[in-house]
């Protein structure tokens, strides 16, 4: 009602339309039932603009205007002197900072706190995204800081935290927002690199891959499809492009042939292991990291997320 009302006295006598379908985020945008309904603008909230968008998120007269949502509270009574004692704890000067897009705000008031106890915090930069912000898919922030010796994510969950322990090699810190726990993420990192190299090694002597192609505005990467396409030719393997909008085990299990020994998902490098790490698949699934590096046969270095 507060959105409808807005809205409505900033552009008046326009029909709005609230999708009821979900999003995995700024990757998948409503375009198809934007333009069934002729409409002229998507307005997205919660996210800012893809940062790996490899097509336009502006198609003919359609314009897509990113609203990002911020967390308003602020962090519990001792969490950043907590958030130092671990920092102490692991010998770390230099921590690099970064957050969803939601605890943004904070990220400024994390670096003052901690500059006051003798620490030299980073914020993380990137090209596309806001100083300090992190996607599921895009940590590039990580990778462009060589001076840091240690990763802070600020967020309510795992979830990209857990892609920073991936990503960087040295210890990385979640401090929850909301109840100022600090939780050190190499011990999950640990577990879940055993289970995404028993996955790669599964893959090791496979000779016909399923690539699969995300349709998905987003999610549609061209440009890894052929990179992917091309190793799986020069190591004389065989392929079979798949197209799909949203990705499950069930549509993997309706498709899946003899014909195919494994798969390479291209859309979003989280859906091999957030929605087919937590049980055994009958093949192997693999990020694009992953299956370049076991095509390659280059697996002494985890590759993630492409």
């Amino acid at each position: 009602e507060c959105i409808q009302k807005s809205l409505s006295e900033v552009l008046a006598d326009t029909e709005i339309y609230f999708s009821m379908e979900g999003s995995f985020g700024a990757c998948d945008l409503r375009i198809f039932e934007a333009k069934l309904l002729g409409a002229q603008a998507i307005v997205h909230f919660g996210h800012t603009e893809y940062s790996l968008q490899e097509t336009v998120t502006e198609i003919e007269d359609l314009k897509v205007i990113f609203v990002p949502a911020y967390y308003k509270g602020h962090l519990p009574p001792g969490s950043v002197l907590n958030l130092g004692s671990n920092l102490k704890e692991i010998a770390s000067e230099k921590p690099l900072l970064v957050a969803s897009v939601q605890y943004l705000k904070l990220v400024p008031t994390v670096k003052e706190e901690l500059e006051k106890m003798g620490f030299k915090p980073i914020i993380g930069k990137s090209k596309k995204m806001l100083p300090g912000q992190i996607i599921g898919c895009d940590y590039s922030p990580l990778l462009s800081t060589k001076e840091a010796d240690s990763v802070i994510v600020i967020s309510g969950g795992i979830f990209h935290a857990l892609g920073a322990a991936l990503t960087f090699s040295g210890p990385v810190l979640r401090l929850d927002p909301y109840t100022g726990y600090v939780e050190d993420l190499r011990k999950e990192r640990d577990y879940w690199l055993k289970r995404r190299y028993a996955e790669m090694m599964r893959a090791k002597n496979a000779t016909s891959w399923g690539i699969i192609v995300g349709s998905l505005l987003g999610q549609y990467r061209p440009s890894i499809v052929e990179i992917i396409r091309k190793e799986i030719s020069k190591a004389g393997m065989r392929y079979y492009l798949l197209l799909v909008s949203t990705l499950n085990k069930e549509r993997i299990l309706n498709f899946d042939s003899d014909a195919i020994d494994a798969y390479v998902v291209t859309s979003c490098p989280r859906i091999p292991i957030d929605d087919f790490g937590i049980d055994t698949f009958p093949k192997p699934i693999l990020t694009p990291g992953e299956a370049l590096s076991v095509i390659k046969g280059k697996t002494e270095v985890y590759r993630f997320p492409w």
